[in-house]
């Protein structure tokens, strides 16, 4: 198996991570209550952006084979973690997207948002949340 990334510790509980072919990096910090300053995401709060990535990146593949432009579309997401054992218990992730969409094909992206590879990896235990608005 080839790696995709590379993590270095730097300092201060700080990893850089590389991506392995482009080179772009990131930085993650622990979490605020293991002595992190909040200054970078923690590994958790990449989870949601994995998992929010991933589902945007499905549904715009959908958008595209369709023709309809996603152009402006966002997302905001949130966490809630749980103990015993210690992990993320819920992720909501709230998706804004051109009024524009047609009507007939709002189904269709956001079913396809159920079919991201990184959403059928996480425990099933977890709970996700996912919404839709039109509104861009």
């Amino acid at each position: 198996m080839e790696s995709v990334v590379k993590g270095d510790y730097i300092e201060k509980r700080l990893i850089k991570v590389t991506h392995r072919k482009s080179g772009a990096s990131y930085i993650s910090d622990v979490p605020a209550n293991y002595g992190g300053d909040e200054s970078f995401f923690s590994p958790t709060e990449l989870v949601v952006s994995a998992l929010g990535n991933c589902i945007s990146t499905v549904v715009l593949v959908v958008a595209d084979k369709h023709q309809v432009s996603l152009s402006g579309m966002s997302y905001q997401g949130s966490m809630e973690m749980v103990d015993n054992p210690r992990r993320i218990g819920r992720i909501r992730l709230e998706y804004h997207l051109p009024v524009s969409v047609p009507t007939e094909k709002r189904n269709l992206l956001e079913k396809a948002a159920h079919i991201c590879p990184v959403k059928n990896s996480l425990n099933q235990d977890m709970e996700i949340e996912l919404f839709f608005h039109y509104d861009v």
